[in-house]
């Protein structure tokens, strides 16, 4: 009997050690309910990829871009913002510099050998083919710019010039960007809104327009924030004499 309880008061000893060492165990690891550490560590990540994208926009509007293609005709540098210094076939949709328009005969394309339009109304509806078959951006550009101006046969219809802009830029077009962001800084024929003038401008800027890059230099400027303003105008010099510079070497 006291045998017994002796053994009894001995597994009592060893249950309550036993006990101590798993409580000292226990305390010794850290807590595994860690979520609030986790959520804290995701939005801190979140946070990260927020400022990288936002540092490698930051980093593309500083860089110059790249040049503008080559004529595919003469394989010289092509303007850096295509305008009357370059001439765009409605047929097949390539673009070659005005010299070599100037040279080649007028009847066919040198591309597609496709006569030429015969008059307004069948360019209008090759760019309309253009756009709606193939969705290209120059050939949007242009209507949209018929209906901005209200040439070419078209009625001035602004709001459809906006909304073909809008279109032209979402597939590329610089210069589209660049007139979406005029309108917008002057408030015709859409609400001013200069938040959205600067990011249209921005993206024509990143496209090679120098036009857009030089009204963001300005911009700049006018808000007091010289460093950024000279920015945009050594990349814009730099591709402004890299166009001189190429030109007279071709000579």
């Amino acid at each position: 009997m006291f045998s017994h309880d002796h053994h009894s008061d001995a597994d009592a000893d060893d249950s309550v050690s036993n006990s101590n060492r798993d409580s000292d165990h226990t305390s010794n690891n850290p807590p595994t309910n860690n979520t609030p550490h986790m959520t804290s560590h995701v939005g801190d990540e979140r946070e990260k990829g927020q400022l990288r994208r936002l540092d490698s926009l930051e980093m593309k509007l500083y860089t110059r871009p790249p040049p503008q293609d080559d004529c595919p005709i003469c394989m010289l540098p092509m303007p850096m913002d295509y305008g009357c210094e370059t001439d765009y076939m409605s047929c097949c949709g390539k673009i070659m510099c005005a010299g070599c328009r100037y040279y080649l005969p007028r009847h066919y394309c040198p591309f597609c050998n496709v006569p030429v339009y015969k008059d307004i109304k069948e360019m209008i509806e090759r760019n309309n083919i253009r756009m709606e078959k193939y969705n290209d951006p120059m050939a949007t550009y242009r209507l949209a710019c018929f209906h901005d101006t209200g040439t070419h046969g078209f009625p001035l219809d602004r709001v459809k010039a906006v909304e073909l802009f809008r279109r032209a830029g979402e597939l590329g077009s610089a210069g589209a960007h660049h007139r979406l962001g005029l309108m917008y800084a002057r408030g015709e024929p859409v609400g001013k809104d200069m938040k959205k003038s600067v990011y249209h401008m921005k993206q024509a800027a990143m496209m090679g327009n120098s036009e857009a890059r030089f009204y963001l230099g300005c911009t700049e400027g006018n808000d007091g924030h010289i460093d950024i303003a000279m920015k945009h105008f050594m990349i814009g010099a730099c591709d402004a004499a890299a166009e001189i510079g190429r030109d007279r070497c071709s000579v």
